[in-house]
């Protein structure tokens, strides 16, 4: 192969002989970090659509050309404008070049609007030492900053959050560690060496971690980019530990600069356009892109009801190879994969289970069992020494605070069995994150208790500080959960009792249920706002799923949709665990069962006027509460004729009459909660003596009748 002087390499790199593709590359290769830990996902993706792909790569001469210069790209997700990005080299002094990634992205997590943003600072020498990384993470309004320093054969790392920091060192080795401005010089050189691929060493700091990266060249082609057509160089970019994660990238030929790039993370194309500060900058259209309804896996068949599952069998059918899926998908013994082959009995053992003649693609089966009551093996605090991980603070499990400590010894007061602890710690959290919403982002521990809002993995975060502090191993758990017809991303806690059991104190569940997906435990150590996040990247997006069956409280349901059976007067939903009796004279439409775990049904009381009953249930998330159902009525229509409190059995409920502002149309509601269920039983424009028909039926209801 032909090696001119646009080959020479920088200090510290090499070329070798590739033993898979038979041919001769540059490499500073190195083994991975095995700490690999993320922060928020569309970062990373910034960080590698650039980060090697900075300003500028001549392939007509070396070296590339001098700073200062700058450049901006306008960031879209599934064509969606959400940001931009901002590139800017400056040579600082001391032969030293510094090159600046900046980010910022404005995206909806249900519904709730979240500014993200990131500066990634490098600094090196001309010749090709790294010296330094400053990089600053915010996710609304909450910040972390990163520090990396090169001191002889290590790099030094220093993260700080709220009232907290960490240090760690990360050993480089004695090959090149590469950053963005030698990384510039690199590929120039193999490209025009036409070497096939090119293998270095760089930091992410969003994973706070080095990796090794592979650059694939793949040929010249035309591309779109500022109203124009471009010749380009396509290249593809794999990184060590995200294996199902590439970036394709187009070099403009005759400047070297990156004119487009693309990367598909979790099931959401993201894409960098070249473009000028003022169309960059420019706010986008719209915030319509909704980053957790994006990477819904959506299911067919509807769970009633999902809180109360005690077993589940999935159908998962891959979009790819399985050998990562089977890995990240696999946690015996309460969550196991087999091929449909394998499997040899149902849910519930009692019956063998039959594939579906469509049945053949190559699927796996995933079941997953609640996890039965463990019984403690010691008494807090533990004081075993495998678990210190699990037992240390960190940036984001600050458990060593004061105030936090405090307040867990206080709860679990003279309580010495870790399970009986750890559940009382997780109901304390439920209830006091008073304003569960999803708009902070990704806090800590700390920032959790004090404001005392978030989402799941606030509460997650809080909990597993909470019994570290007083001696109980603790790990977030990430995954998928079951919600209204979609398993999406969700974390909770598991605590070491002997073996790992798993609290949910977003939903405050003292044993998680069966729709729990599992998929990664972390320690939460040196500073990575999440690292859960890249064994997700097997998973999101590269999966389909299937409800085959399920067990709740003793019953079994198969089937295409929930069942619901009337009998005359008699109505009963098994799944939904409802029963209630209508008026004689009152007769069922056509039953119905809409999107979003919805259980709809209309009775029109008589054929005479155009009076209706309708009758709803739908499975309802950990921010939701009657007062707030009652509080969004009241702003819609305007304010109540008539609000009375009263109760289904046990169940606190609220019945409502008021006008519809729409059609001006009577209505008369009863609304509860029960468990992980809203119900809502409206009579529609009712005529004289149809009131008291409504009140006489909703005196009939029975909940939990399977």
């Amino acid at each position: 192969m032909f090696r001119g002087p646009a080959a020479k390499m920088p200090p510290d790199l090499r070329w070798c002989r590739d033993p898979y593709l038979g041919e001769d590359r540059i490499s500073s290769e190195f083994p991975p970090d095995p700490r690999i830990a993320m922060r928020p996902i569309a970062h990373l993706f910034c960080t590698l659509a650039l980060l090697h792909g900075s300003p500028a790569i001549s392939f007509e001469a070396w070296p590339p050309q001098e700073p200062p210069r700058e450049e901006w790209h306008e960031l879209l997700m599934d064509t969606k404008k959400v940001g931009f990005l901002h590139v800017d080299v400056e040579a600082t002094g001391d032969d030293r070049v510094a090159v600046t990634l900046d980010t910022e992205m404005r995206v909806r997590r249900v519904g709730e609007q979240v500014k993200m943003a990131s500066t990634a600072r490098f600094v090196e020498t001309r010749a090709g030492r790294p010296v330094s990384v400053e990089y600053v993470e915010s996710v609304a309004a909450n910040s972390t900053r990163t520090n990396a320093v090169v001191e002889g054969d290590s790099l030094i790392l220093v993260s700080k959050g709220l009232e907290s920091a960490s240090r760690r060192a990360i050993f480089i080795g004695d090959t090149a560690l590469v950053f963005p401005w030698t990384a510039d010089r690199l590929l120039a050189g193999a490209f025009a060496a036409e070497a096939p691929v090119v293998r270095y060493r760089s930091f992410l700091p969003e994973m706070a971690a080095i990796q090794t990266f592979d650059v694939e060249l793949l040929g010249v082609e035309d591309v779109e980019a500022r109203d124009a057509t471009i010749r380009a160089l396509h290249t593809r970019t794999t990184i060590s530990g995200l294996t199902n994660m590439t970036t394709d990238e187009w070099r403009d030929i005759s400047t070297g600069s990156v004119v487009r790039s693309h990367a598909e993370l979790m099931g959401i194309k993201q894409e960098t356009v070249l473009s000028n500060r003022a169309k960059a900058k420019s706010p986008p259209l719209d915030y319509t892109l909704d980053l957790i309804f994006e990477t819904l896996v959506e299911s067919k068949r509807r769970i009633p009801r999902p809180r109360t599952v005690d077993e589940l069998l999935l159908r998962v059918e891959p979009r790819g190879e399985t050998r990562a899926l089977r890995a990240r998908l696999s946690w015996p013994p309460h969550q196991i994969v087999v091929e449909e082959r394998e499997v040899a009995a149902s849910v519930g053992g009692d019956a063998p289970l039959g594939t579906h003649p469509s049945d053949s693609n190559p699927a796996l089966r995933l079941r997953i069992r609640r996890p039965e009551e463990p019984a403690a093996s010691y008494e807090l605090p533990y004081a075993g020494g495998e678990w210190a991980d699990e037992l240390a603070p960190s940036l984001l499990i600050q458990s060593g605070d004061e105030e936090l400590r405090r307040i867990a010894a206080e709860l679990i007061g003279a309580e010495r069995d870790p399970l009986a602890a750890a559940r009382g710690l997780n109901q304390w959290v439920f209830r006091s994150m008073s304003k569960k919403g999803f708009s902070v982002g990704f806090a800590s521990a700390l920032e959790a208790l004090r404001r005392r809002e978030g989402d799941c993995t606030e509460h997650a975060l809080l909990l597993t500080a909470l019994c570290r502090s007083v001696g109980i191993p603790a790990r977030a758990v990430s995954g998928l959960i079951y919600f209204r017809g979609a398993f999406g991303y969700h974390m909770w806690t598991e605590v070491f009792t002997g073996v790992w059991f798993p609290l949910d104190p977003a939903f405050g569940l003292d044993s998680v249920d069966a729709t729990h997906v599992k998929i990664a435990a972390d320690t939460m150590a040196g500073g990575a706002t999440g690292s859960s996040f890249v064994p997700l990247l097997d998973v999101m997006g590269r999966i389909d799923l299937e409800v085959v069956e399920y067990m709740s409280r003793g019953s079994r349901f198969t089937g295409a949709r929930p069942a619901l059976e009337i009998d005359g007067a008699s109505v009963r939903s098994p799944e939904h665990r409802i029963a209630f009796k209508t008026p004689p004279l009152w007769r069922p439409t056509e039953p119905r069962e809409l999107p979003a775990d919805y259980l709809q049904m209309f009775y029109p009381p008589e054929p005479s006027h155009l009076a209706a009953l309708a009758v709803k249930a739908i499975v309802v998330g950990y921010d939701f509460s009657l007062g707030g159902a009652e509080n969004e009525i009241s702003r819609y229509v305007g304010g109540f004729e008539s609000r009375r409190a009263t109760r289904i059995g046990h169940t606190s409920a609220l019945r409502l009459e008021f006008k519809d502002p729409v059609d001006g149309l009577r209505r008369v509601s009863l609304i509860f909660l029960d468990g992980d269920t809203y119900f809502m039983f409206t009579l529609e424009n009712p005529a004289d003596g149809d009131v008291e028909l409504f009140d006489a039926m909703i005196s009939t209801i029975e909940l939990g009748r399977a």
